[in-house]
């Protein structure tokens, strides 16, 4: 009988990691673990080996959902690094 395939879905995203919220935080003791994303941003799934106690094989889901850098960067009522140079001004 084949084991089924845990499914993760991503909460952050950037161009260095994938981060995924820990499935056992109280016996693990992280809150998420963070997988190379290899500098793509786009929705996949992507299949690892648990950083878990377990170790198994697991199934990281990023979609619309999952949080990416311009999400933050572009939040309106929310001062960003651009705002702020707007702001000074280039002289």
């Amino acid at each position: 009988m084949l084991k089924s395939i845990k499914e993760i879905y991503a909460s952050k995203i950037d161009y260095q990691h994938i981060r995924v919220p820990c499935e056992t935080p109280k016996i693990c003791k992280r809150d998420e673990h963070c997988y190379g994303s290899c500098g793509e941003l786009h929705n996949r799934i992507e299949s690892r080996k648990s950083h878990c106690s377990s170790g198994e094989n697991i199934r990281i889901i990023i979609d619309k959902k999952t949080l990416r850098p311009f999400d933050i960067l572009y939040k309106p009522g929310v001062k960003n690094l651009f705002d702020i140079i707007r702001e000074e001004g280039a002289d």
